[in-house]
């Protein structure tokens, strides 16, 4: 087990290093796509500053815990697009045209090998980005930031990735069915937006959503909430440190899952 699982590791690698090579060999393009991408999130990020500042506060958060929300669902999303995002965007054109039979005949575990072959550096803007307004949050935010924080930070963040990569392979899955099926991904990519500020100043079916349907709340907001001490929704305490790593890891289980299922079921459509 040990053996297959470096295996796969050294194929994620080997496959970073060639996507980075492909990916640069367009220079201007790269840096210019990526540049794009960074006003338009950087333009984002300010605009939120700016009508946050404007209330004075969300439910109790500050512009600075609000950009810091937003910070983290970007860096999450960006981990986990760098790793899934090529499935995501080539299984449903595989499967019409049949090429996805060429991976069922290789001798490899059909997820791992979809998932470190398709390795992209498209979301380092969104990485750098994220992670230098993160920066400037913690710096305007009164709080002693000590050891504990930092590590129950990063594993806000760890775990909020696996929960957009189990989301996002949750949702590309019924293309083994449907084929072609792009309803979801436009109601998984509308409620992504909601995830950007606190849970609280939502209705009540709105919440629903965001907790129980896509839950978007335990990879920033739930989290988040009990290491900055907020009060403003019925979950808290000492429980909610528990609640991202649960859901994650059965999120993560139902999504492998489901695509093996997907996968078990798949019926070439190729000539």
């Amino acid at each position: 087990m040990c053996k297959i699982m470096i295996r796969y590791i050294r194929l994620l690698f080997v496959s970073a290093k060639y996507s980075f090579k492909t990916e640069i060999s367009y220079r201007a393009s790269y840096l210019i796509n990526r540049i794009a991408q960074a006003l338009a999130y950087g333009m984002a990020f300010i605009l939120m500053w700016i009508m946050v500042g404007n209330f004075g506060t969300l439910n109790g958060w500050n512009k600075y815990e609000v950009l810091l929300l937003y910070a983290s669902s970007l860096m999450s999303y960006s981990l986990a697009g760098s790793i899934v995002i090529g499935l995501y965007n080539n299984l449903q054109k595989d499967v019409m045209d049949g090429t996805f039979d060429d991976v069922l005949l290789k001798p490899v575990a059909v997820l791992p090998y979809l998932i470190t072959t398709r390795f992209t550096w498209a979301y380092l803007s969104h990485i750098f980005l994220s992670f230098g307004v993160m920066l400037y949050s913690f710096q305007h935010l009164n709080r002693d930031f000590n050891i504990k924080f930092a590590l129950g930070f990063v594993l806000q963040i760890i775990f909020g990735a696996l929960i957009y990569f189990s989301l996002l392979l949750i949702i590309r899955t019924p293309v083994f069915f449907f084929i072609k099926f792009e309803s979801v991904s436009d109601f998984f990519f509308f409620f992504r937006e909601m995830s950007y500020y606190p849970l609280s100043i939502y209705p009540k079916a709105m919440q629903t959503i965001l907790l129980y349907i896509l839950p978007y709340a335990f990879i920033n907001y739930i989290p988040m909430k009990h290491m900055l001490g907020k009060e403003d929704f019925f979950i808290g305490g000492e429980i909610s440190i528990f609640l991202s790593p649960l859901v994650a890891v059965l999120l993560l289980i139902m999504a492998v899952l489901f695509f093996d299922f997907g996968v078990n079921h798949y019926k070439s459509t190729g000539s």
